[in-house]
């Protein structure tokens, strides 16, 4: 069967010939799963231990909905977990940077080792509960395969787009039906969430057609459209299948981009666009669950992308329209830290060295304002506001204000190696702990720009980028000689 997949473009016409025959749809808007994690009369002990290969993390975290746990690495990078299971669901487990995607059923004994340089190919289970892993792994196998053919399947015309997506659908099933086949072992429950995934990953396709591709001749929505008939947008128990959420963000996605065509405002911020989907999330999905997730996923993805900046009243929207107590809880401390920066509270302290290795805290530049360039060596944008940075430095060395450059790098050995190709006549520093750092700060994405005042208070934690400057605020601040 694998070896046929990797035929794939070959077989589409094959493939559609099932389509045209009437294929049953698995998924229907009454699939209801159990979605915590069960009753606690029903609960069996369920393991999951393995190896981590080419591991630089002594930590490795398990995660699902309802439940995160850490486990640390021994000598050899081995780990266990031990978790109390009455019914089956996904799980993360992740190292680094890197994660796999599992399913455990209650009563497992699962043993995974894989190796970090080549996840996807290198992972191997045994134990009870592999022969599920398996075939997450062989999916994960054909979605790599298909990746590139994928890429291009918005930029058809639309039926060209139907035929190719509907056959790619199609192809899962008939995959998972010959899976289960020669795998009788995997549990019920476990077939009918993939059944669900492929329906929803399908969907998804289908909802970000019409946003993605460039043809000229226009989507006749009632008939396209006809596809929601089978779907359910406010089904809780669907949470723990990632191919739901995504199709959900999808599907409040497209409805804001609606919105937006009549919007006489055609240059909205991103922190605008943000609202307008918890706007559409609170008018669309009446389920409370349902409606929590998605407010935080938009939420989490306007902070990860571009900082806590000109979000108060989004999180003012989360705040009021959110019922999870514990979602509000950890979305909204860190957005109250980030609050307490802006009210000229002391700068947190941080340590950084120059290039001959001293040290230096931010109390060396008390008595001077102090203009901080966050960046990184890896950083693109970063180094396109170098040279602006550098500029006003020159430009206002005058002014009592110190212009102060700390890199965020993990190695200190990449920033010290890329300063040797330039020269600077500001400060250039290398922070010794970057994570505290960037989390006492609360920075998400860098370049990053701050302002501490003379007494080493927060002046502004997000201040103008180097490349669009307050040229006005620079020019009335006090000369050096005059302090």
């Amino acid at each position: 069967m694998q070896k046929a997949m990797k035929k794939f473009p070959i077989v589409l016409s094959l493939i559609l010939l099932v389509v045209m025959l009437g294929c049953k749809n698995s998924g229907n808007k009454g699939t209801q799963f159990k979605s915590d994690l069960g009753d606690s009369s029903d609960l069996k002990k369920t393991i999951l231990s393995g190896k981590v290969n080419h591991s630089n993390n002594s930590e490795i975290i398990l995660i699902s909905d309802q439940l995160a746990d850490t486990s640390m690495l021994d000598k050899t990078n081995q780990f266990s977990f031990t978790i109390n299971l009455s019914v089956g669901r996904y799980f993360i487990l992740r190292n680094g940077s890197k994660s796999i995607r599992i399913f455990l059923n209650p009563g497992d004994n699962l043993n995974v080792e894989y190796d970090l340089n080549d996840v996807i190919n290198s992972t191997q289970f045994t134990g009870t509960g592999a022969a599920t892993n398996g075939y997450l792994k062989e999916k994960s196998q054909r979605m790599l395969e298909q990746s590139i053919y994928l890429s291009h399947l918005y930029e058809v015309p639309e039926k060209q787009f139907r035929y190719l997506a509907d056959s790619i659908y199609v192809m899962g099933k008939i995959y998972l039906e010959a899976y289960k086949e020669s795998h009788p072992e995997l549990s019920d429950l476990f077939i009918e969430q993939e059944q669900v995934a492929l329906l929803y990953d399908w969907a998804n396709q289908l909802m970000e057609y019409p946003r993605l591709n460039n043809q000229s001749i226009p989507i006749e929505k009632g008939t396209y459209f006809s596809f929601m008939n089978k779907l359910d947008v406010n089904n809780p128990t669907l949470l723990n299948i990632y191919e739901y959420k995504l199709f959900l963000n999808s599907y409040i996605a497209w409805n804001t981009d609606e919105q937006l065509k009549n919007s006489s405002n055609k240059n909205e911020d991103t922190y605008e666009v943000s609202l307008i989907r918890m706007q559409q999330t609170n008018k669309l999905i009446t389920n409370e669950a349902v409606k929590n997730y998605l407010l935080a996923s938009i939420l989490k993805e306007q902070v990860k992308y571009f900082g806590y900046k000109n979000t108060e009243l989004l999180f003012e929207v989360f705040e009021f329209n959110c019922t999870d107590t514990k979602l509000k809880k950890e979305l909204l401390i860190p957005f109250q830290r980030y609050k307490a920066l802006l009210v000229n509270d002391k700068a947190p302290s941080v340590t950084f060295v120059d290039v001959t290795g001293q040290t230096f805290t931010l109390d060396n530049f008390k008595g001077s304002y102090v203009y901080i360039d966050v960046w990184a060596t890896w950083c693109l944008p970063c180094k396109r506001e170098s040279p602006h940075f550098e500029e006003l430095s020159r430009k206002f060395s005058n002014k009592n204000i110190q212009f102060v450059s700390l890199s965020v790098d993990e190695d200190g050995k990449d920033w010290k190696e890329y300063l040797t190709t330039f020269s600077y006549a500001h400060n250039q520093f290398w922070v010794t702990n970057p994570n505290d750092f960037l989390k006492n700060y609360l920075i998400k994405t860098i370049p990053r720009f701050i302002i501490i005042d003379p007494e080493g208070k927060i002046f502004d934690s997000e201040a103008f980028r180097p490349s669009e400057p307050d040229l006005k605020w620079f020019a009335g601040l006090p000369d050096k000689r005059a302090i």
